[in-house]
């Protein structure tokens, strides 16, 4: 069967079409063809010779980046022949202008990926593996972009040196702050998303904006191509640079506003760290008014020219200086509804705790069998800084920071041996923020305490909603804690599904462990490892259980234990006074032990009286009081422990504190603004950094989340994602989590 001549015809057309075309390429010149080719060798023997340092974002950089240049070399000559008698040629052809353009542009494009595509293979196969198929893909939008971008500049100038110079001039901006400026913008989102780089997880919203920015430029160039050039005066030189002008504005306030948007969208995964985050995403557009086109509450928030020392750290947590603070105040007096008016507010709740005490507190703990070490003397002002966070909590309940500050005010009562104060912060953190990530940590040590009050319900419900926003390093424990307390409710089937999806958890955190993900509440991976496979044993064995429903325990009896602190035969008002049956991993007492601590509060004779106390034997006794004015630290005489509680109250001797000369101060090293003494060591800044500053500025770099609380994974260091973690943070979560 023959075709017919009307198929024929089209055919010849199509190839001659295609000759045409591949002729003008080919011939207009022979450095269209030798500068792509070198270029393309040169990089791939530089990679070659660079092996050692060879990573997977560099092999897909050469497709986000020097694909796109080789095909904006390219494009800007591709109608160089033409451009000025495009008109003529469509006339003596018989050919759509469109048809033309896309004949190019698929020969160009073509070429390209033969030049890119043996380097590609060469990275993948002898060097080392990376994702091959997303990387081509990632790569595509940055290749038509610039590529369109040279074509319809070099169209609209009819010049094609000064199209590819524009297009070169784009691609060096991009490589040095494309991500800094516009991350949506960029050409190599997904090589700074397999790098790890701030604001690249949103790479795919970026490819996507480049095809319809591809797209828009396209018909430009179209209809770029049907006009003939116009003469050239002053007034179109202005209208060009007043565009360039507005592109470049467009340009920035966009990259600023994505900043913004994300900041808003995730500043809870790090609140210690999320207005040093504003700031240092700001500091990179120098001294462009940028911060003001968003208002002036963020204006106020962002203004900081104090000198030296504007960016530093303490201890790995960033600290406003003084005047930062006071644009705080002004901003939150001036601006009280303005969305930044929480931020500000919440820097200023965390610089009440590092300041300086009038009346420092000393905090002993005795415990069996041990000599009593050194007092431990907070000078911080800890007292008003619990105080300061649950004010921040009341007066802004919706903020992303309000779990945050009262997580805080827990640890800080804590601290204190405030043990009630710190319950009822936990409670509070449970019922009202139910989703936040704080939360893991509050109802999974609440269940703990409920447990051992043999308040079984109340247990339950913790724990449940501790499981549904714990992280997988502790997601097992939590669950394990709902089944057992379903276990006690009598709820045998609950309890079954919930052992068994507590020892899914904890072998797959042990899995997690072992590839060496990072914990996001810093344990260590062999801790992770302990800890889930303590989980999946007792997991087991309540398994292997027969279906019997538990025996019915007896009500604990409320006994009491009393006792009295004296000093030099008179008794001393206002220490706080604690016993627990067990310590926490750094041998530090919490309310979320094991067994639960009592605690009281002595009164104007000294005597204290801690009641609800189970029967059993107690190991440690701690006191809290405030330093006397005769500027000298008391030393606790040991006390009879362990203390057996039985089936009657019991009555400790009187305690006797002996006074001792007061040991040297350490030097504080750091001014209330956080800016460091001349000549200071900085010894106690550091211990004392590291014990009051917020638990979330460091564990919380590693989580991710929305504003209604943290979550996720940023990584840490100083954009969003966190520092060294505090002591008094460590100790009150990991007590919780015990």
């Amino acid at each position: 069967m023959t075709t017919p001549p009307a198929d024929r015809n089209g055919q010849a057309k199509s190839r001659g079409l295609w000759s045409y075309n591949l002729r003008i390429l080919l011939g207009n010149s022979y450095w269209l063809i030798v500068t792509p080719v070198a270029a393309a060798q040169l990089v791939l023997l530089w990679n070659m010779a660079t092996v050692s340092m060879f990573t997977p974002e560099r092999a897909v950089q050469t497709t986000e980046l020097v694909a796109p240049l080789l095909a904006a070399f390219l494009c800007a000559h591709a109608l160089a022949p033409e451009q000025a008698g495009v008109r003529e040629l469509v006339i003596v052809r018989p050919v759509s202008l469109e048809k033309i353009l896309l004949v190019r542009l698929s020969a160009m494009f073509f070429f390209v990926l033969a030049l890119i595509m043996p380097a590609l293979l060469i990275y993948y196969f002898g060097l080392k593996p990376f994702p091959f198929g997303r990387a081509l893909l990632s790569g595509l939008p940055s290749l038509l972009f610039l590529a369109t971008l040279s074509m319809a500049v070099a169209t609209g100038t009819r010049a094609p040196l000064l199209g590819f110079a524009a297009a070169a001039a784009y691609w060096v901006l991009d490589f040095a702050l494309g991500n800094q400026f516009n991350p949506l913008v960029t050409l190599h989102g997904f090589s700074d998303f397999l790098a790890n780089r701030p604001l690249s997880d949103q790479w795919v919203t970026g490819k996507i904006i480049l095809l319809a920015l591809t797209g828009l430029l396209y018909l430009w160039n179209r209809r770029l191509l049907i006009r003939p050039p116009g003469p050239r005066r002053w007034a179109t030189t202005v209208r060009v640079g007043a565009a360039l002008v507005l592109v470049l504005f467009l340009y920035i306030a966009s990259g600023a506003a994505c900043k913004i948007t994300y900041g808003i969208r995730s500043e809870s995964a790090a609140p210690g760290q999320s207005y040093f985050w504003y700031k240092q995403q700001f500091q990179t557009y120098g001294p462009l008014p940028i911060a003001r086109l968003f208002g002036p509450a963020f204006a106020l928030f962002m203004q900081a020219k104090s000198g030296a020392g504007a960016s530093f750290t303490w201890s790995g947590s960033p600290l406003p200086t003084q005047q930062e603070m006071e644009n705080m105040a002004r901003l939150v007096q001036l601006y009280p509804k303005s969305i930044w008016a929480d931020n500000a507010a919440f820097e200023i709740a965390r610089s009440v705790g590092r300041k300086s005490a009038k009346q420092p507190w000393v905090i002993e703990v005795r415990r069996a069998n041990r000599t009593a070490g050194e007092p431990d003397l907070v000078q911080d002002d800890l007292q008003g800084g619990v105080k300061a966070f649950r004010d921040f909590a009341a007066a802004y309940p919706t903020s992303p920071f309000a779990p945050t500050a009262l997580s805080q005010a827990g640890q800080m009562a804590v601290r204190m041996l405030d043990f009630g104060a710190a319950v009822a912060d936990c409670e509070k953190l449970v019922k009202e923020f139910p989703r936040a990530s704080e939360t893991s940590d509050a109802g999974l040590a609440l269940s703990r305490l409920y447990l051992a009050q043999r308040r079984w319900q109340e247990a339950l419900h913790a724990a449940d909603v501790a499981s549904a926003v714990a992280a997988w390093d502790l997601k097992g424990e939590a669950l394990l804690a709902a089944a057992r307390a379903a276990e006690r409710l009598g709820d045998r089937d609950g309890a079954r599904t919930r052992y068994q999806q507590a020892h899914a958890a904890a072998k797959q955190s042990r899995q997690f462990a072992s590839e060496r993900r990072r914990s996001p509440h810093g344990m260590s991976g062999g801790e992770v490892v302990l800890r889930a496979d303590a989980t999946m044993r007792a997991c087991e064995q309540a398994l292997a259980r027969k279906n019997t429903p538990p025996a019915p325990q007896a009500p604990p009896r409320n006994l009491t234990l009393t006792g009295i602190l004296s000093h030099a035969g008179k008794g001393i008002a206002g220490v706080r006074v604690a016993l627990a049956g067990a310590l926490d991993d750094r041998e530090q007492l919490t309310p979320f032990v094991d067994a639960p601590t009592a605690q009281g509060v002595t009164d104007a004779n000294g005597q204290f009286t801690l009641t609800g106390i189970s029967p059993g034997e107690y190991i440690a006794l701690a006191v809290a009081y405030s330093q006397t004015g005769d500027a000298r630290l008391f030393q606790l005489e040991k006390p009879p422990l362990p203390i057996r509680v039985g089936s009657e109250p019991v009555t400790l001797p009187a305690l006797r504190m002996s006074p001792r000369p007061m040991p040297p101060l350490r030097t504080r090293g750091v001014a209330e603004t956080g800016v460091a003494k001349p000549g200071s060591t900085g010894g106690r800044a550091q211990r004392g950094g590291r014990r009051n500053d917020s638990a979330s500025e460091s564990r919380s770099g590693s989580r991710g989340g929305s504003r209604g609380g943290r979550g996720g994974s940023r990584s840490r260091g100083g954009n969003r994602r966190g520092g060294s973690q505090d002591d008094a943070s460590r100790g009150g979560r990991r007590g919780g989590t015990r």
